[in-house]
């Protein structure tokens, strides 16, 4: 088993406010996958992989992809969200 394995339900953590989906696409930037990529790996549209990155980074107030994929690089290592 993949250690991100999309097909497996992630743990969200409790003090998170992301949907599991957008916890599923944070964890996949910390691999550093396209959206292409990480639309292939769920099996949904790349602009729907788009439109949930938009949320997750409103949501943890990141302002670009690499400071979205630090935040859930923390988060998937017990760091807890961002301040």
């Amino acid at each position: 088993m993949k250690e991100n394995d999309p097909s497996q339900p992630s743990p969200l953590p409790p003090e998170t406010n992301l949907s599991a989906r957008e916890y599923q696409i944070g964890l996949q930037l910390i691999e550093g996958r396209s959206n292409g990529e990480i639309a292939r790996e769920l099996g949904i549209s790349p602009l729907t992989v788009k439109k949930h990155l938009e949320n997750l980074m409103k949501k943890i107030g990141a302002r670009n992809r690499l400071v979205a994929a630090i935040h859930f690089y923390k988060l998937s290592r017990g760091g807890g969200p961002k301040k």
